[in-house]
């Protein structure tokens, strides 16, 4: 299966709210600060839930915020939450400097996501062959992971300034998702690592401006 170019009309439609985004820059630098935060709140809690970790939205806000730990829940389910939110800071970081996309740097976030979950596996190619429950797609096999992450920032650079910014985060999801580097936590990573490529296009700041106003 191979992603085509995305459909012209959701792409109009995106590049449309951009346009309306702009009309509200700046916003005041304390209400963005809060949309920033509930957005890091939401967004760990949605990544994290997808790969089965069992803590509530609020549960989440409470191990972010208040260094509180919930009865019941796991260590790793704890980590999983602090780990996310320390990537988003971390790309966040990586945006403030204006640093391109790099190996190391998709290595470096994904050993921030394990970090203390699965130290031997963080921010380390997967090394066995895996295969997807459900899904007829079969990920490369290991030995090829390198080459292919190689292949994939090659066409990254080839492509950054050749098609719409929407449609280069959605092909490197896509070229990502599909070929599965890691062992686990690709998901958190990879929405991470998306977003990281949308934030060229708006700053982040603009970005949880624009959520707040429902136009993205």
């Amino acid at each position: 299966m191979a992603v085509t170019d995305m459909d012209e009309k959701l792409l109009k439609s995106i590049e449309g709210k951009k346009k309306e985004l702009d009309k509200y820059r700046p916003l005041n630098n304390s209400i963005t600060q809060k949309l920033n935060d509930q957005f890091a709140l939401e967004w760990t809690y949605n990544s994290n839930a997808i790969e089965g970790n069992t803590l509530s939205l609020q549960e989440t806000e409470v191990v972010l915020n208040r260094g509180i730990t919930i009865g019941g829940k796991s260590v790793n389910e704890h980590l999983e939450a602090i780990n996310h939110k320390d990537g988003i800071k971390y790309i966040e970081n990586i945006i403030g400097k204006k640093e391109e996309i790099s190996e190391l740097l998709i290595k470096e976030l994904h050993r921030i996501i394990l970090k203390g979950i699965d130290d031997l596996e963080a921010g380390v190619y997967r090394r066995h062959n895996v295969r997807i429950v459900g899904a007829f797609m079969i990920p490369p096999q290991s030995i090829k992971v390198k080459n292919k992450m190689e292949e994939l920032m090659n066409w990254y650079y080839e492509n950054k300034y050749l098609i719409p910014i929407p449609e280069l985060a959605a092909q490197m999801h896509y070229k990502f998702v599909h070929s599965s580097f890691y062992r686990w936590k690709w998901t958190s990573f990879q929405t991470i690592n998306e977003f990281n490529i949308n934030v060229k296009w708006i700053s982040s700041c603009d970005y949880f401006e624009c959520r707040s106003k429902k136009i993205l």
